[in-house]
């Protein structure tokens, strides 16, 4: 049986003397979506990043397709939440989409026809390849969105990382967002995303993993993500959010 896409164990990180994440434990199913849902400050950024390395952990381990971290770097990609990207920069779509193949070819060398079949392949599937001479100031948020989710495609990755990538999205964006993810599980690729838009990740995602500091429960959503789980999970005085299961669906399909 082959070993699943992410294996996180017992992932514990301490910073400051501060336990940010406690012995955190999932597993990812390939072609599948998962959502981490959890309030503010539960550890679901540091997760993203102990995940690709970007941080170590205090104690645990993470393995990808049954490998270390180290051993399989390119399958991992990262999608930033986008207030920490600059997105002033004087670039185009494509060259964005060409960030992701830096790896392969080395900084200051001249691309390849494979590595400008990659990013053309990439932006064709996100549906960004009209829009490839654009600068990035004239994309909209979910145009953006999906500009960041191509460069990790053309990297190579099988794996995706979002983080909070409906935030400051509109609902036309979403459900072109939404398509795109839908588009990549079928083809195979693992994706985890946080957010708190609860009512999306109950109605997209395969499994959810509710995260504040510690795993509080995983599973599919319709089981863990209930009222009185989100209210353990978010604390008796936090803003606990509503579920609406018919979120975008008059939008999108629903395929599971």
């Amino acid at each position: 049986m082959p070993a699943p896409p992410i294996d996180a164990v017992e992932i514990t990180v301490e910073l400051g003397g501060t336990l940010i994440l406690d012995q955190v434990c999932f597993t990812t199913g390939p072609g599948s979506i998962m959502g981490v849902v959890g309030p503010n400050g539960a550890g679901k950024s540091t997760l993203f990043n102990v995940i690709t390395s970007l941080m170590p952990a205090t104690s645990g381990r993470v393995l990808i397709h049954g490998k270390s971290i180290s051993e399989t770097r390119g399958l991992v990609a990262y999608v930033q939440q986008q207030e920490r990207i600059n997105w002033r920069l004087p670039m185009n779509v494509w060259d964005v989409a060409m960030l992701g193949r830096v790896r392969r070819i080395g900084w200051f060398r001249r691309p390849r026809p494979e590595d400008r079949e990659a990013a053309e392949s990439a932006l064709r599937q996100v549906g960004m390849w009209e829009r490839r001479k654009s600068l990035l100031g004239e994309l909209s948020g979910g145009q953006r969105q999906r500009v960041s989710v191509a460069r990790a495609l053309a990297q190579g990755a099988d794996i995706l990382l979002l983080d909070e990538p409906f935030r400051g999205v509109d609902i036309t964006s979403q459900v072109d967002l939404v398509s795109v993810l839908m588009e990549l599980r079928r083809a195979g690729h693992t994706i985890v995303m946080s957010s708190h838009n609860i009512n999306l990740l109950a109605n997209y995602c395969d499994e959810c993993l509710c995260l504040n500091c510690r795993v509080y429960d995983c599973g599919p959503p319709q089981q863990v993500l209930t009222p009185e789980s989100l209210t353990v999970l978010y604390g008796p005085t936090g803003a606990v959010p509503s579920i609406d299961h018919s979120h975008l669906e008059e939008h999108i399909g629903h395929d599971h």
